[in-house]
């Protein structure tokens, strides 16, 4: 497994995929040869939990960390073998287990660990699609009241 901490320099190096034994009659799926684990330096402060179709837990955040990193691999990936990818947007969806959606805490900042595993290439469209999941989280308190800084305009 390849881990990238994440900042204004990325690099992945190689990328390769093979193609699944098993696969639907909706796409074409692939699994990466060597997984990617993208971790976030910066907090990520804008998130939720949902459900999704067929009872699907997601986070959706916003990070530019992520956003930036997704993008840099999309585009290594439409270069370097032809794929098609839609932009990456600012809000990102990602696959959660059901302990994570009940116990990811609300109002605190995040460092996320997210897991690339795989490429799916949807055959009435022809977009592929990175396979991902949150991998793990940790977090923080969002608001620190232990400051103590002399311009501190606390009132009480």
């Amino acid at each position: 497994m390849k881990v990238i901490y994440l900042s204004e320099n990325m690099e992945a190096g190689e990328i390769d995929y093979y193609l699944l034994k098993n696969q639907n009659k909706y796409g074409t799926m692939f699994a990466l040869n060597e997984k990617i684990e993208l971790v976030t330096t910066e907090h990520v402060t804008d998130y939720h939990v949902s459900t999704g179709e067929n009872d699907k837990k997601l986070l959706c955040f916003t990070s530019p960390q992520i956003k930036g990193a997704l993008t840099f691999i999309t585009n290594k990936l439409a270069t370097e073998k032809g794929l098609v990818f839609k932009p990456v947007n600012d809000k990102i969806y990602l696959k959660i287990n059901e302990e994570q959606f009940r116990n990811l805490p609300k109002n605190q900042k995040l460092h996320l660990s997210v897991n690339i595993y795989g490429v799916f290439t949807q055959n009435s469209s022809n977009l592929s699609f990175l396979q991902m999941e949150l991998t793990t989280y940790k977090s923080y308190a969002l608001v620190n009241f232990d400051r103590g800084y002399e311009s501190d305009n606390a009132t009480w």
